[in-house]
């Protein structure tokens, strides 16, 4: 069957992966209206933080062969995204493919759809994303699919290179030319964060910092922090 295999995408500045680090995609929340992957998608295992490179894949109903074909591409610090097409009959991902997505360095994986072995998943420590999980699994059919293009995941158009920067809370894809805004306003958002955090613990009102007294009493000369 055919088979289409892209250029890997650029890889970003690992300044740029650092600093959103330490920044939540739900901080980002606050800024981007867009990007936001199905909220269904969730971690396998709590207590997650995936910032990298996406390789993409699309891969049909029961066939894992594009899976296992774009493990072998990947780098140290990507985020192999699946696109299922919709599937929800058969897991894509498991076990072995999680020891493989280990051994090559992957910063995490994201599916479009359901894996198996979960417990083992956890045990191999390597963050990934599902919309559930299944004992019906996948195998190599040969039915085609495509590596490094441009998918569907989540509801979200993910190309080769995009950021992926997620956690327990969601999934938020950033196009690589809005990378450097996304860090400045995420570092802003994350100082004004720890403002807000002493302003409570000090037992101010939240209502007075964020500007709602004032948008709810009528005071809209000065613009909510």
């Amino acid at each position: 069957m055919a088979y289409t295999v892209g250029k890997s995408g650029p890889r970003p500045d690992p300044k740029t992966v650092a600093a959103l680090r330490t920044i939540e995609p739900a901080t980002l929340g606050h800024v981007f209206f867009f990007g936001f992957m199905d909220t269904a998608i969730r971690p396998v295992f709590r207590r997650v933080n995936v910032v990298g490179p996406a390789l993409t894949v699309r891969a049909p109903g029961p066939d894992g062969t594009a899976i296992h074909y774009a493990l072998s591409l990947v780098q140290p610090g990507d985020v192999v995204v699946i696109d299922r097409g919709g599937d929800m009959s058969y897991a894509c991902f498991g076990e072995m493919t999680a020891r493989a997505a280990k051994q090559r360095g992957a910063a995490g994986v994201i599916a479009d759809g359901l894996v198996t072995d979960i417990i083992q998943i956890e045990e191999i420590g390597v963050p990934v994303y599902a919309k559930g999980a299944s004992a019906r699994t996948g195998r190599l059919l040969d039915l085609g699919g495509e590596v490094n293009t441009v998918i569907t995941c989540g509801g979200v158009t993910v190309r080769p290179g995009d950021l992926i920067h997620a956690d327990d809370n969601g999934i938020l894809v950033i196009p690589m030319e809005e990378a450097a805004r996304a860090v400045e306003v995420g570092l802003q958002r994350e100082a004004r964060s720890g403002d807000l955090r002493t302003w409570i613990e000090q037992g101010k009102d939240l209502a007075e910092f964020s500007g709602a007294r004032r948008l709810v009493e009528g005071d809209t000369s000065k613009t909510p922090r």
